[in-house]
């Protein structure tokens, strides 16, 4: 393997297990820790979309670095792999939470109303709240999927 392919070969590997690692830690630690630690929800809330934000964030350019390096090793035929589409299937699932799912929670937390139990709003953002929970959960595990599979594929 000439000395490139190591350096892109060991970027993928970081970016990914930065990103996937990130994901683990926000939602599976951090955030359960806010609830359990503050005593105000909803700052505990605030902290928690927040950190959400920042992992999203931080894995929507991975990705993009991730995308455009396996095009420039492989091309087209790139797109042949599953682990491509697991991939692209990462980033639709970050890029609806950041710009359907937490625009819609943060939202509703604002509205008074959704701090009524069994009022239409409640029942709303805990259904949103549901829905990203649950995609959140799907990205971690395909994430974790990719990182034990590694991302091109390649066996030296």
């Amino acid at each position: 393997m000439a000395p490139g392919q190591r350096w892109q070969e060991a970027l993928e590997r970081a970016l990914l297990a930065l990103w996937v690692g990130g994901l683990w830690a926000v939602g599976l630690l951090a955030a359960p820790a806010l609830f359990q630690m503050l005593d105000s929800r909803s700052l505990a809330g605030d902290v928690a979309g927040h950190l959400f934000s920042r992992i999203h964030l931080f894995g929507l350019v991975a990705a993009a670095v991730l995308v455009f390096l396996a095009l420039a090793r492989d091309g087209a035929r790139w797109l042949r792999g599953w682990r491509a589409w697991i991939l692209l299937a990462m980033i639709a699932v970050t890029a609806a939470f950041e710009l359907a799912l937490s625009p819609a929670i943060a939202e509703l937390r604002a509205d008074a109303a959704t701090r009524i139990a069994g009022s239409a709003a409640h029942a709303r953002f805990r259904v949103l709240h549901g829905t990203a929970s649950a995609a959140y959960l799907l990205n971690c595990l395909l994430g974790l999927v990719m990182v034990v599979a590694g991302l091109a594929g390649r066996r030296a």
